[in-house]
């Protein structure tokens, strides 16, 4: 009982401190002019600004694309604020190259580049860039508590471990950058799901992409799932070009949205014969280390896609836990319903990185840990996956990493 009360109280003081912090937020203003009368103009001054980072370097020179819902300070050098908009932007950038764990916010804008394109122009440059590596472009969305310069550094990790030559793009929605401010990057999210539909849509309709690889970490996923589910219902209703049937590697890491929606989205929407018959795979990391998720777990209710807690106070360990600890505590995973045949239920793949985290939080295994990352790297590029490095758990295609076999460095240089 007086378990209870802690975590009742423990609750309450975050969402009572989140609602405060939302109150709270300073918007940027432009030349002295409110934020919001900048939003309703077909402003030019990021335009010049454009033009200004051009005349002194190319295009090309900037390696890295975003589509981004936040909006861009474009008074001096542009930036890309916390603040959302209802203009979708889409640019190039550059970034320092990801070899400090925790670089400071000012360092990463004194050492980057963004520009704003016309969304012809920008998706001009990511066909010709994606015929150069076999059609295929990976689609970023991070999740909650990130800044477009932290996220676009990650950006450089996946280019680097994965040996990934073609276009990379984030998309960029406006979280707030501030641990209590969950519930009001839950709602921006909520916002944003139609728009990032759209986004999906417009790249899948490039010709020249062939394989439209879609990434997520975190909160992020809500949005990647939402957007999946769109793009396949869209199929359905029209008899346009199947779009969707160029999605078929798309990857979860650390995921924040409800277990059983997860499932129900899966089991009726993205995961339906057609979709596993043209290749389709669904990668989970989960790790019952992930703070993040523990706490979401909490502030919610219910079981977390990413993690590995049972709401279920009768399940026991099973005997792959036990060989390694003899107190392991059960561990659960998406379980989808044994109506669908196996073939489909084989299309989804979770990827237990708990035995291997080496972090303090665990909510970013697919990147920190070298066995993971190395899981991680193989998906990607649709390589065989080892055995070697994983063990089979249960039914369908659960795993865990085994410590010690991984093929990549994925560490941070100090």
């Amino acid at each position: 009982m007086k378990h209870r009360i802690r975590q009742y109280l423990r609750i309450m003081t975050v969402a009572s401190v989140s609602m405060l912090a939302a109150s709270c937020i300073t918007p940027p203003t432009y030349d002295g002019g409110d934020w919001r009368n900048f939003v309703g103009i077909d402003s030019d001054l990021c335009a010049q600004q454009s033009h200004k980072i051009v005349s002194r370097r190319s295009e090309a020179s900037l390696p890295y694309f975003y589509i981004s819902s936040r909006l861009p300070y474009c008074a001096g050098k542009i930036r890309m604020t916390l603040q959302r908009t209802d203009k979708m932007r889409y640019g190039r950038f550059d970034i320092i190259e990801e070899g400090r764990k925790f670089e400071k916010e000012e360092v990463l804008f004194e050492n980057s580049d963004i520009i704003v394109q016309s969304p012809d122009n920008w998706a001009q440059q990511i066909a010709q860039q994606a015929a150069l590596n076999d059609g295929r472009v990976i689609l970023y969305t991070h999740g909650y508590n990130e800044t477009f310069l932290e996220t676009a550094s990650r950006l450089a990790r996946f280019k680097k471990i994965a040996q990934f030559n073609g276009p990379i793009i984030q998309y960029s929605w406006p979280s707030h950058r501030k641990a209590l401010r969950y519930a009001t990057d839950g709602t921006n999210l909520e916002l944003y799901k139609p728009q990032y539909a759209a986004a999906v849509q417009k790249l899948a309709a490039i010709p020249e992409i062939k394989s439209l690889i879609l990434i997520s970490h975190s909160l992020g996923s809500q949005l990647l799932l939402h957007g999946l589910q769109e793009i396949d219902l869209a199929a359905k209703k029209t008899n346009s070009i199947d779009y969707s049937k160029k999605i078929t590697n798309v990857i979860l890491a650390s995921p924040d949205i409800d277990k059983q929606i997860f499932e129900t989205i899966a089991s009726q929407h993205i995961m339906t014969d057609e979709k596993i018959a043209n290749g389709r795979r669904i990668t989970v990391y989960s790790s019952a280390k992930d703070k993040a998720i523990r706490l979401s777990h909490i502030i919610n209710g219910y079981e977390r896609l990413g993690g590995t807690r049972c709401d279920d106070p009768n399940a026991l360990a099973d005997d792959d836990l036990i060989a390694i600890d003899r107190k392991a505590k059960a561990r659960c995973y998406a379980n989808l319903p044994d109506t669908m045949s196996a073939e489909r239920r084989n299309g989804l793949h979770i990827i237990d990185t708990t035995e291997v985290s080496n972090s303090n939080n665990g909510h970013s295994d697919f990147v920190n840990a070298p066995e993971a990352c190395s899981d991680f790297s193989a998906v990607i590029n649709d390589m065989p996956l080892s055995d070697t490095r994983r063990r089979s758990i249960g039914k369908g295609n659960i795993w865990r990493l085994n410590e010690g076999d991984a093929i990549n460095d994925c560490t941070y240089e100090k």
